[in-house]
């Protein structure tokens, strides 16, 4: 008889061991301003919120809400976000920065945290939360200056833009002969276009590139409004230094009667190197 015999050995060969490393740490991003809704010239901070606090790496951008390059609410549709301030530098749980309230609207915003280089926390982004700024209670003569049209971000090697000047009268009676005058920025080129009412003319040039505009509105009825637009456009050099603020165009004021209005805010622009 011949016999097969089989032997079946068991043993321990080898130990592998497999290592899993931690699923990333989830994170909470959100939005907060130090007063909402505010006024027309109120002071008020924007910033951009992580939660847990990061420790390794990454960045938190506080994002603005832009439709056509201007500042929009959330809700408008085609738009997209720009980042107005960030932060990489850990440990890092918030950044933030001063909101343009020189114009009444809603202008959206929102957190966005994105890791980077194997960070052990998860991205997270904020809903879009808009900041309401209301405008001013109405008396007198009033008059405003709002970006017309263009980005409030600059970059080399040039800037085009607008901005209109608007003039209304708040108080129970007609204000007769008004008129309203302001200066453009040295560094820009302007065009002036056809005012709602009135006429406009050069009243100086004050040397460098500036000049002050007088424009006569006439009288004004009870709630009327005026409008004028102008166009600007300047050269950005392309070693300005990233973050440098310009603006593009002069202080305005308003007269009628020997009355006069206060003066308008500047609008401004960031440079922001590609």
């Amino acid at each position: 008889m011949i016999r097969k015999l089989f032997s079946v050995s068991a043993g321990l060969f080898g130990l592998l061991t497999i290592g899993l490393s931690a699923p990333p740490t989830s994170t909470t991003s959100s939005i907060g301003f130090t007063a909402n809704p505010v006024t027309v010239g109120d002071v008020v901070t924007v910033t951009a919120n992580i939660t847990p606090a990061i420790t390794d790496t990454g960045e938190l951008r506080l994002e603005q809400y832009f439709v056509a390059g201007l500042p929009a609410p959330c809700a408008t549709p085609g738009g997209s976000y720009t980042t107005v301030a960030s932060i990489s530098t850990v440990p890092f749980s918030s950044v933030g920065q001063l909101a343009n309230t020189s114009s009444p609207g809603s202008f959206g915003y929102r957190a966005h945290f994105v890791p980077q280089g194997g960070s052990a926390f998860h991205e997270s982004q904020s809903a879009c939360v808009d900041l309401i700024v209301n405008p001013t209670a109405c008396t007198g003569l009033q008059i405003s200056a709002i970006n017309a049209f263009g980005t409030n971000l600059a970059s080399p090697p040039s800037f085009s833009g607008g901005f209109k000047i608007i003039v209304t009268n708040c108080g129970p009676t007609t204000a007769p002969g008004v008129t309203a005058q302001g200066g453009t920025s040295a560094w820009t080129t302007a065009t002036v276009l056809p005012p709602s009412t009135g006429s406009v003319g050069l009243r100086k040039a004050t040397g460098g590139g500036n000049q002050i505009l007088l424009w006569t509105i006439g009288d004004m009825a009870p709630g009327q409004t005026a409008e004028l637009q102008i166009n600007v456009t300047g050269p950005i050099k392309p070693n300005t230094p990233n973050g440098t603020v310009l603006t593009i165009n002069g202080a305005w004021s308003a007269s009628s009667g020997g009355a006069k209005s206060n003066y308008t805010d500047q609008i401004t622009i960031t440079v922001v190197n590609p």
